[in-house]
């Protein structure tokens, strides 16, 4: 079997979501989908295939698949997804996973840079410390001088 290679452009294509409100349905029977699940009914769809929904403000590392037919709102993208090259349910495994490798990578990249920083905290605090009982040292010798000069 021979492995082929494809950009994300030619398996799939993102469209936005629309306004529900003209067409809000209390028990129609499809979904209104939002970033946060169904936030609705309608009798209308937007889109009748199996799609991956991708949230569009911060919620991108929690995308969703459906595939019955739904409606999404505008802070929801959803897809189509060419079934010739790829099977929508893995597609959505595959991004699944790449958004977890992303995320992956940037905490691990974070984490070093926080592990320096707060190396270099614990060194400066182990300074400061170490002067603050320098400086106590030498407020004691201080004293101590003063108090034998003044007895002797």
């Amino acid at each position: 079997m021979e492995t082929r290679f494809y950009n994300l452009k030619n398996l799939l294509e993102i469209k936005y979501g629309k306004n529900q409100k003209n067409i809000e349905e209390p028990h129609g029977k499809y979904p209104i989908l939002g970033t946060g699940g169904v936030i609705g009914h309608t009798n209308q769809f937007l889109y009748d295939k199996p799609s991956v929904l991708i949230g569009r403000k911060g919620t991108i590392e929690k995308i969703q698949y459906i595939e019955q037919p739904f409606w999404t709102i505008d802070t929801l993208f959803y897809t189509i997804i060419n079934e010739k090259l790829i099977i929508p349910k893995f597609l959505f495994y595959s991004l699944l996973m790449f958004i977890f490798y992303l995320i992956y990578c940037i905490l691990f990249y974070f984490y070093e840079i926080f592990l320096i920083v707060f190396l270099f905290i614990v060194r400066l605090l182990f300074y400061f410390y170490y002067c603050l009982l320098l400086f106590f040292i030498f407020v004691l010798f201080v004293c101590l001088i003063k108090f034998i000069s003044y007895y002797l």
